[in-house]
């Protein structure tokens, strides 16, 4: 996760997260940006823009729902992303998914060909280990 967030970084493409519900895969693809930069001490700006659907509430103290915009506090997005790219919709995702997709799907000028990250997972790889060599 790590090497493919910092190659989007690297081709200037920034990086964008939609996170269905909450708890460890939230966590798990969030933490890439602290782990680049706090332990790997390369150059990480978070995410550019997230989106998170989650149907559980802020209050009962639990992490699961938290808005993924709070994750500025540890380097997980970008002051300007929580600012203005962050959106947390309280909702059921078996509700709103159909109707996100059928959105995107439908609209021309959203289409564009598929990066296909994972195939570009040994680049990513080879990327990051040069980043990482070069900052000890």
């Amino acid at each position: 996760m790590e090497a493919l967030q910092h190659w989007c970084h690297q081709q200037s493409r920034g990086a964008a997260v939609w996170i269905f519900g909450g708890g460890v895969p939230k966590n798990y693809t969030l933490q890439a940006e602290p782990m680049l930069s706090q332990i790997l001490s390369v150059e990480a700006g978070g995410f550019d823009i997230n989106l998170q659907i989650c149907v559980d509430v802020e209050d009962n103290g639990a992490l699961s729902p938290c808005p993924s915009g709070e994750g500025h506090t540890w380097g997980k997005n970008s002051a300007e992303c929580v600012t203005d790219n962050s959106l947390y919709l309280r909702a059921d995702v078996t509700v709103v998914l159909p109707w996100l997709t059928h959105f995107v799907l439908s609209k021309e000028k959203l289409r564009r060909s598929p990066l296909r990250l994972y195939d570009r997972l040994s680049e990513a790889v080879e990327i990051l280990d040069q980043a990482v060599h070069g900052a000890r």
